[in-house]
């Protein structure tokens, strides 16, 4: 789906997963044409989003972290975000759905969207 660009995340995801001492990163670098260059509008959303999570400091130091951007590609491409992510609804550690809740930006969960597409993985 991601070849197919059905599927696309920021390129912050890349760098997240190319940091990872696992096959994810050998695999990211395979799917380079899914993981898009922010946007002026990624700018400024992500901008709001850590201005509205200041507290968050654990999750804003952490370089590279993803959350808000996909929450701003999401939101300014108007489609679902998709993480394996519990809501938590802890303003000092955010999780993705609560972000996501908080900007009005639609989310689903991994098993979620697997039902939805009629997927199953073993």
């Amino acid at each position: 789906m991601m070849d197919d660009g059905v599927i696309v995340a920021p390129r912050e995801v890349r760098q997240e997963l190319d940091a990872g001492r696992d096959d994810l990163g050998q695999w990211a670098k395979n799917h380079r044409s899914a993981f898009m260059d922010p946007s002026p509008e990624d700018f400024k959303l992500v901008g709001r989003i850590t201005d509205r999570f200041k507290t968050a400091t654990a999750w804003l130091n952490r370089t590279p972290h993803a959350d808000p951007w996909v929450v701003a590609l999401a939101a300014n491409w108007d489609i679902t975000a998709l993480s394996a992510e519990a809501c938590g609804e802890s303003e000092a550690a955010p999780k993705l759905p609560f972000v996501c809740a908080q900007f009005r930006v639609a989310h689903v969960g991994i098993l979620e969207f697997l039902e939805a597409e009629d997927l199953s993985y073993s």
